[in-house]
């Protein structure tokens, strides 16, 4: 849609001063306007990674709240090696309980621990 005001804008890649046509144009022309798009793209595919890359890296919150705990999870929250958590269990530091072929360790067993 135009019209037949002239305005006169600032162009927001190159900062290049233009005649707008209209009152929401941005850019001078395609050529910045492609190459404004493509950073917005990068930006948006960049951030969609870092914000996977915290899921995958934080610990589940949530899960190390329960009473009773994985190995896994007690590994993440003690920050220790899974032979280190073994290596406690046969020193009787702490006690492992299995149900059926899954070991668990109660939360209140890694406090006592400290």
């Amino acid at each position: 849609m135009s019209s037949n005001i002239l305005v006169k804008r600032i162009c927001e890649e190159c900062s290049a001063v233009f005649l707008a046509k209209t009152t929401m144009t941005r850019f001078c022309g395609m050529r910045c306007n492609r190459k404004n798009y493509k950073v917005r793209v990068r930006q948006k595919k960049v951030a969609a990674s870092d914000k996977e890359t915290a899921e995958k890296v934080a610990p589940k919150k949530a899960t190390l709240q329960q009473e009773f705990l994985s190995i896994k999870d007690v590994c993440l929250l003690l920050s220790i090696s899974r032979t280190t958590l073994w290596r406690l269990a046969k020193e009787k530091k702490i006690t492992v309980n299995k149900i059926g072929d899954r070991s668990i360790i109660s939360r209140r067993e890694i406090d006592n621990l400290f």
